[in-house]
């Protein structure tokens, strides 16, 4: 442990970002996720927690695309403004964005609602999925609402702030909400999660009112709109490369083979955690680092950042390729036939591990265009590849397709990384600089 405060302390001494602590709150966070799964499992079964799930999973993709990509320019708009505090710019960036959100995601949400017959029907083929969307359907409004108010936390460097509310803050009430109301059903889980989100949203917006500093200074609606539209397309698809698989799951496999290919996926993607609270501080100075115009602190800051990562990652991924049957064990008997599933989400995690700086370095360092080139590439193997594999190889061929959508989003973006930056980010792994 002391060894670890140490790195977490020289990741970023300049800026005194608290990275290990990051790293435990988002670690309360996916405890949290794993366990509202664990709940739920236990409380309605298999079937019942796979419409809960394919309802999760529907509503995070269409909330990608209603939030119109403007979280990240919050984000790097509150760290510049805050950098020479011109607190007004930050204010009006983050003003503007949400009610650019709020709007698209409230029609959005509407129209789920009451459509979600035919959507289960002929999208799903599942007509009994009706009841699980059209009560999940109110978070598309909460989901984009506490991302951007995570976000401008992120800006203001209030760290820990942020964390809780994209990554604590929703699943803890949910899991409260289980335990005491123990939901019988996947559409009374799904009013629960909606209802959760809405209150995240109500507790974000209190933490950033007392942080928020008042100032003159505005930003354009124009430019937020320049901006947003290219990450819009980055986020959107991206979400879709790590979503796809689940949807077609969605489409062919059974409710209770969509919960085993779901809570691998889930199971794996608690590594992230490493990557998130390593570059969590680390993307804002990563912009500020880019108008100094100082190449060696970013080079420096990204190294630093990538072994961090990937120290924090590995004793979270090893198990999951040798024991998968133990890990999945905990949820329930039948979820251990996902073990192969979960090993194959793992492959895709460790490669996610060691480049997965990559996105940062291009969406903070004003090249969107690239990490949009490379979340396209991403999303058309997940696409292209995921639908023939689903379809035939089930769950199995969706997990695969899944993580070669990973693997490629990753590849892509480090050439993008060797190009603008002139630096490999795998081999910031064993850079002595």
């Amino acid at each position: 442990m002391n060894y670890l405060t140490t790195l977490g302390k020289r990741v970023f001494s300049i800026q005194r970002l608290p990275v290990l602590w990051t790293f435990l709150v988002r670690v309360l966070g996916s405890g949290i996720s794993l366990l509202f799964t664990f709940l739920l499992f236990r409380t309605m079964g298999d079937v019942q927690t796979g419409y809960f799930l394919l309802a999760y999973t529907t509503v995070v993709f269409i909330a990608a695309i209603t939030g119109c990509g403007v979280e990240l320019i919050v984000l790097r708009q509150t760290a510049a403004a805050a950098a020479h505090e011109s607190w007004g710019e930050a204010n009006s960036a983050f003003l503007k964005s949400l009610a650019i959100a709020m709007l698209v995601s409230t029609g959005v949400a509407i129209l789920v609602y009451l459509f979600a017959e035919p959507l289960s029907s002929r999208l799903f083929d599942k007509p009994e999925f009706a009841d699980s969307l059209r009560a999940i359907s109110p978070s598309i409004v909460g989901l984009p609402a506490f991302l951007i108010i995570s976000r401008s936390l992120q800006g203001w460097r209030r760290i820990n702030l942020s964390v809780f509310i994209l990554y604590v803050s929703a699943g803890l009430w949910f899991s409260i909400a289980i335990l005491l109301l123990r939901p019988t059903s996947g559409a009374v889980a799904s009013w629960y999660f909606s209802l959760s989100a809405l209150l995240s949203v109500a507790v974000g917006l209190i933490m950033l009112a007392s942080v928020a500093k008042p100032g003159p200074g505005t930003t354009s609606l124009k430019m937020i709109l320049r901006s947003a539209w290219l990450v819009w397309i980055m986020v959107a698809v991206e979400t879709l490369t790590k979503l796809a698989g689940q949807m077609f799951a969605g489409r062919y496999a059974a409710p209770a083979e969509v919960a085993q290919l779901v809570i691998s996926q889930r199971v794996a993607m608690t590594s992230t955690i490493a990557i998130t609270a390593a570059t969590y501080g680390a993307a804002p100075v990563f912009a500020e680092f880019w108008r100094r115009e100082d190449m060696k602190a970013i080079k420096s800051a990204a190294a630093r950042t990538s072994r961090t990562a990937l120290l924090l990652a590995t004793p979270m991924l090893l198990p999951m390729l040798l024991f998968p049957k133990l890990v999945l064990g905990i949820f329930s008997q039948t979820a251990k036939e996902g073990a192969a599933l979960l090993q194959i989400a793992a492959i895709g995690q460790f490669m996610m591990t060691a480049v997965g700086i990559s996105s940062f370095l291009l969406t903070m360092c004003d090249h969107e265009r690239s990490m949009r080139n490379a979340v396209l590439v991403s999303g058309a193997v997940a696409i292209l590849a995921g639908w023939p594999l689903t379809k035939y190889y089930g769950t199995t061929g969706a997990a695969l397709s899944s993580t070669a959508a990973i693997i490629a989003m990753n590849v892509v973006s480090s050439w993008y990384v060797k190009q603008h930056l002139g630096f490999q980010p795998f081999s910031l792994l064993f850079w002595k600089g």
